[in-house]
């Protein structure tokens, strides 16, 4: 459904993960998966996420219909600053 979101991670993937989890936790989700790939679901977007070496690569598979998909990915994206520094596109 949207874009890929890549991030460089600055820090090994179970540090990230785990700071993720909780972020997502305390936002009513569900973040499953391990430091190679897994899947979240937090206020109706679900999504994906794969990890290689020390790129992230997130992807939103479903999100609310009143939500723009830019919005979702903005949210997303300013999640993701707070943990790991953005790739240059």
């Amino acid at each position: 459904m949207g874009n890929a979101i890549n991030a460089t991670l600055p820090r090994p993937p179970e540090a990230i993960l785990a700071e993720a989890r909780k972020r997502v936790e305390d936002n009513g989700g569900k973040l499953m998966g391990n430091a190679a790939a897994g899947t979240f679901v937090v206020r109706g977007v679900h999504g994906n996420y794969q990890i290689k070496g020390k790129e992230l690569t997130v992807i939103v598979m479903e999100k609310p219909f009143y939500m723009p998909m830019v919005l979702v990915e903005s949210i997303v994206r300013t999640q993701l600053k707070d943990i790991c520094m953005p790739m240059q596109a």
